[in-house]
């Protein structure tokens, strides 16, 4: 599991609008899938969804 401050510290330049919007992409094309824990803070990550063929 990656967490998105994960992404924006290994991707330089990208702002967090940027990759939210990049991230949401990929999770409608079924291409990962977020995971939110229901925790005070907040708190969740991506996992990259199997290749589906």
């Amino acid at each position: 599991m990656v967490r998105f401050n994960e992404f924006k510290r290994d991707i330089l330049g990208m702002t967090n609008t940027m990759l939210s919007n990049s991230l949401h992409e990929l999770e409608n094309d079924e291409l990962i899938t977020r995971n939110q824990y229901n925790e005070m803070p907040l708190s969740g990550g991506m996992i990259i969804s199997s290749i589906k063929e």
